[in-house]
């Protein structure tokens, strides 16, 4: 069996397409490979309204680049996950009181110093939105089902 690639660009423009959903879901097992290109999340949701663009997110190879609008930048960050650090926190204190008697020339001195170290655990995203939007407009990030991680790649030049 030979594989068959499709490579669709400005898929947006499609809007939704019966004969594309059917090659996302059944052309894998018949040797279709599909290539559709979006400009950014918004473009996406708006083809696959009503929560159906996690299928095509869920199902396909996402590889993200040059994003600067909110909305991509956000579902990148969030589908990259967070990481667990650790958070010092702590302080030190002095103080000192004195207490002298009346006339009788006694009295008290005392002296104390404190200091308090703390660790906790808190998740935190591997890439908060902005940062996305930061990025060189070469760096990819991409997403790949079976592979648990997101990838950091950078698109190389073909002249």
């Amino acid at each position: 069996m030979s594989l068959v690639h499709f490579l669709i660009d400005e898929a947006a423009a499609l809007g939704p397409h019966e004969a594309i959903n059917d090659m996302l879901s059944l052309g894998r097992g018949y040797g279709e490979r599909v290539h559709l290109f979006y400009q950014n999340a918004a473009q996406l949701m708006r083809t696959y309204p009503d929560g159906q663009h996690q299928f095509v997110l869920g199902t396909t190879t996402n590889i993200f680049f040059a994003a600067h609008d909110w909305l991509t930048c956000e579902e990148i960050s969030k589908r990259s996950g967070s990481a667990t650090v650790v958070v010092a926190s702590g302080g030190d204190g002095d103080g000192d009181s004195r207490q002298y008697s009346d006339g009788s020339g006694h009295g008290s001195f005392g002296a104390s110093r404190n200091r308090s170290r703390n660790w906790s655990y808190v998740g935190k995203p591997l890439i908060r939105p902005e940062q996305v939007a930061a990025l060189p407009e070469r760096v990819c990030i991409s997403f790949v089902p079976g592979v648990g991680a997101p990838l950091l790649t950078w698109l190389t030049r073909c002249y």
